[in-house]
């Protein structure tokens, strides 16, 4: 009905007049488009539909009637869904024709994790495959069989795999060309994988069933003994192993920003390599011990004599072995393999006891082989570990070699007593704080950005320096890879006034004082400075002598700019010389003021020091007040660690208080807090100074006791029943046993109380801290060492018996 109603429908609209018919009855519209316009109106027919207009004239249409429609309807929907099957045949094809198609990206956590596993797999052969080869033992049928037989699928896998990954070219781009990737590994790797997966035993098997039977033959078992042999080319597998890892290695570094062994679990470099030399040396024992097992198997296995039992005069049989001479055929497989083993060990170290030995000519030229080897492994591994153990601690090295090179010079010079003792100071200090690189060659050779980051991480402290915030930032950081360390003792001088300055300091760690001698030759306390801040740089500055005396009331570690990369950097940065002068303006100013205020106080002294009933010169000044990292601050608000370091006088009663009574309160709040402290030394609760001369001299007598220890314990324990049920008659050995240990036993109680330098090296004598450090590093094991287990266990034997 709904066909039949459409048929009716068109039929009506085909017999309405057309276009031409109503323009010719002269029946104009009220409105007429524009052209343009008109012709964008007309609508296009559904593609059905235009196709029946096409295809179709209004005779045709009327004469097969609503089967035509439909027919033709059915045909064009057939079309439009072979055409969209057709569109996606074509996209799968060129899909499959397009080279990057099907290619794995080697840096893919798959690829990855892959080349781990062949890697593992890789090993597991370098292991089994030697065995399997020379001990007949594990050869045939079985479930190690088996395990080879899935590896070798692994490994075959691996080869259509090698076809189908990427790799990087010189330009370090990835190639996804199937032709290229082909190319590339026909010409590296595909040869010696292919060798090394092809089982030629069980093809040759399989054409000659023979040789998998049992027979005893002689062309039989040395037949199967080539085939046999022909297995090692797989030991060729151990040649990617190295490229594995370090594929493995790379990526993993490159996804988690750090070494993989190194930092991830806190190793040595040296330790690494050392493990990796020593797991080198074992692969190479075992290999060598396998080769010299086969080489023992008598082609004859009824060989029973390496000696001609005709003859008097011994004559060696060719068909004898080290395995018949030490009578090893009928042992197991494991025994062997040790006795093989050892005979490597032994050639390998030079030493050959001779127990063990070659016996027919291939045995010995093996031998001659293994000497050869072990000649050059020997030579290799010593000097390896030689410079292994160098690396452990590049610090400790450098250390000693620097040392070395201050005793000559002392030697050479005979300095005296007194200078050798700083010097030696010094450079204990300077060498466990200096940094062991060229850091300025390194900072070259990276790009700006990272050098910038690197910089703000090793010299943050400099950019806490109030003086450097308003400055350009990246003028801190060229002056921090121009500024070169400087390590100061307590009480040196680190430059004087009226001398000439060539450099200007920062101040890592550490006290400073500034002072001033005024025209009386007195001392003048301007400025304290503790920590984030520089000075000096006034000579740098307007090219003048320097005005005022730096000198460090503690060691101190700080930074030095020479006067030439100074310059360079104002050359550079001209904005950053008016910000220092701006600040070098306002700390002169406070100078000025308290060098004033102090000659005032001085003058005031000289006027009136015959007078006795002057004694309170501090009440005629009571606000003066000292710089504090360039801020003038009361030394009431000093911290006390710094006042118990600052000289207050400039005469007997001409200080830097503000006042007799302030004076008073300061030096009695000090007095308790450390005098107190330090005179505890004379006292019962005494705290011991490391330096002195008798506990110096109670650690080398400790030392003495402990080599005695590291010689009697073993012997006792050996020849004399140790100390658990000990049966020895010589009582004077075990009183001197408990007079040791008793020394020991005191040395614990003497730690608890003896002083130690911190990291910046000061004398800490406080004693919470020293118990605190002593449980944490060496109290347990002193204590375990110390213990008497032989006496207590002596004394319950009996007991529980």
């Amino acid at each position: 009905m709904n066909a039949a109603n459409n048929i009716k429908r068109l039929r009506n609209n085909l017999s309405q007049p057309t276009l031409t018919q109503q323009s010719s009855t002269k029946v104009k519209p009220k409105t007429i488009a524009p052209p343009r316009i008109r012709q964008l109106a007309v609508k296009k027919p559904p593609p059905a539909l235009q196709h029946y207009e096409t295809g179709y004239s209004k005779q045709q249409l009327i004469e097969n009637g609503a089967t035509t429609l439909r027919m033709k309807v059915s045909q064009s929907n057939e079309n439009i869904h072979q055409s969209s099957i057709r569109r996606s045949i074509n996209l799968i094809k060129a899909k499959a024709q397009s080279p990057k198609t099907y290619v794995i990206d080697p840096k893919s956590t798959r690829a990855i994790l892959w080349d781990v596993f062949m890697a593992v797999l890789i090993a597991y052969s370098g292991i089994t495959v030697p065995l399997s080869v020379c001990f007949p033992g594990l050869q045939g049928p079985g479930a190690w069989a088996n395990v080879d037989n899935v590896v070798d699928g692994f490994f075959g896998i691996d080869i259509i795999r090698n076809f189908m990954i990427g790799y990087h070219d010189d330009q370090d781009q990835l190639v996804v060309n199937h032709k290229a990737i082909a190319k590339q590994y026909f010409r590296t790797w595909f040869l010696l994988d292919f060798v090394s997966t092809f089982p030629l035993q069980a093809v040759a098997t399989e054409i000659d069933p023979m040789l998998s039977s049992k027979s005893q033959s002689l062309s039989s078992i040395q037949l199967i003994r080539v085939l046999r042999v022909t297995r090692i080319l797989k030991l060729t597998r151990l040649a990617k192993l190295r490229i594995f890892f370090k594929k493995a290695i790379r990526q993993y570094v490159y996804h988690h920003n750090f070494h993989f062994a190194e930092d991830r679990f806190g190793l040595n470099p040296g330790v690494v390599r050392l493990v990796r030399l020593v797991m080198l040396v074992l692969f190479l024992s075992h290999v060598m011990a396998c080769f010299f097992h086969i080489i023992g198997q008598p082609i004859d296995p009824t060989a029973t004599s390496r000696r001609l039992s005709s003859s008097s005069t011994p004559v060696y049989d060719p068909n004898t072995t080290w395995l018949v001479d030490n009578d090893l055929r009928t042992e197991s497989d494991g025994i062997r393999y040790m006795y093989s083993l050892y005979w490597v060990m032994t050639t390998l170290a030079g030493v050959g006891y001779g127990d063990v030995h070659a016996v027919s000519m291939s045995e010995r030229i093996y031998a001659i082989f293994g000497m050869m080897i072990g000649a050059s492994a020997f030579g290799f591994v010593i000097g390896s570990i030689s410079s292994l153990l160098e690396s452990l601690d590049t610090r400790a090295a450098a250390y000693q070699l620097k040392m070395m090179e201050i005793k000559n010079y002392i030697r050479t010079h005979k300095l005296p007593k007194d200078l050798r003792i700083k010097l030696f100071r010094y450079f204990a200090h300077y060498l466990q704080r200096a940094s062991l690189f060229n850091e300025s060659s390194i900072l070259s050779e990276i790009s700006l950005n990272l050098r910038n980051e690197v910089v703000h991480e090793t010299c943050r402290d400099i950019f806490k320096i109030p003086a450097f915030v308003s400055i350009n930032s990246q003028f801190v950081m060229d002056m921090a890879i121009s500024i070169k360390p400087l390590f100061l003792l307590a009480d040196s001088d680190i430059a004087k006034e009226r001398t000439v300055g060539r450099e200007m300091y920062f101040l890592n760690t550490g006290i400073v004082s500034v002072s001033n001698y005024n025209v009386h030759g007195r001392q003048v306390l301007l400025e304290v400075l503790t920590e984030n801040t520089y000075f000096g740089e006034a000579p740098l500055l307007f090219y003048c002598l320097r005005e005022n005396t730096f000198t460090s009331l503690t060691n101190c570690e700080m930074y030095t700019l020479l006067k030439e990369d100074f310059d360079q950097l104002l050359e550079d940065y001209p904005e950053a010389e008016d910000i220092l002068t701006k600040y070098y303006d306002i700390r002169k100013k406070n100078y000025d003021e308290i060098h004033s205020v102090m000659m005032q106080r001085y003058v005031i002294y000289n006027s009136t020091k015959d007078d006795m009933n002057a004694k309170r010169m501090e009440d005629l000044w009571p606000h003066l007040r000292i710089s504090l990292n360039g801020v003038p601050t009361s030394v009431e608000q000093f911290p006390i660690s710094v006042l118990k370091l600052i000289k207050p006088y400039m005469e007997p009663r001409v200080s830097i208080f503000n006042s007799a009574f302030s004076k008073k309160v300061i030096l009695d709040g000090i007095k308790p807090k450390y005098e107190k402290a330090y005179s505890h030394t004379t006292r019962l609760q005494a705290v011991i100074e490391p330096t002195r001369p008798w506990k110096l001299r109670w650690d080398v007598w400790l030392g003495l006791l402990i080599v005695y220890n590291v010689m009697s314990i073993p012997f006792q324990f050996v020849f004399l029943g140790g100390y658990l049920g000990d049966t020895t008659t010589d009582y004077r050995v075990v009183i001197w046993d408990y007079c040791v240990d008793s020394c020991f036993g005191l040395d614990i109680i003497l730690t608890f109380r003896t002083g130690y330098l911190d990291d910046e090296g000061h004398l800490v004598l406080d004693l919470p801290s020293i118990a605190k450090r002593y449980l944490k590093m060496w109290f347990w094991i002193d204590l375990i060492s110390t213990f008497p287990v032989g006496l207590v266990m002596d004394t319950i034997t009996p007991m529980v018996a």
